[in-house]
C-alpha cells in the first residue's frame, strides 16, 4: 500500500494541484456567497456565483477537452523510441 501511494505521489504535477486548489477555493467562496444573508437578493450573489461555476467550467473543460489529450500525446512521443531509418 505504501509504494502505491508513493507512486502516486510521485506521479502528481502541478496542473494536479492547482486544479484541486481551484475546484476547492471556487466551491468555498460559491458556499460562502449562498450562505449570507446580506447577499440573498443580490445581484453581486449572481455574480460571485457565476464566477464561481464559470472557474469550475474551466477546470473541468481543461481535463475533457483536448488541451490535456494533447499534453498527454507530447509526453508520450517524448518516451518513445526514435524510429531507425532502414537503408
Amino acid at each position: 500500500m505504501t509504494a502505491k501511494l508513493l507512486e502516486i505521489i510521485k506521479n502528481i504535477k502541478f496542473v494536479h494541484i492547482l486544479t484541486v486548489l481551484t475546484i476547492t477555493i471556487s466551491s468555498l467562496i460559491m458556499i460562502g456567497v449562498m450562505m449570507i444573508d446580506d447577499f440573498k437578493d443580490s445581484d453581486l450573489r449572481t455574480q460571485v456565483v457565476t464566477a464561481s461555476l464559470s472557474i469550475l467550467a474551466l477546470a473541468v473543460g481543461y481535463w475533457f477537452n483536448s488541451s490535456n489529450e494533447s499534453n498527454r500525446k507530447t509526453d508520450l512521443l517524448a518516451q518513445s523510441q526514435p524510429i531507425e531509418k532502414k537503408e
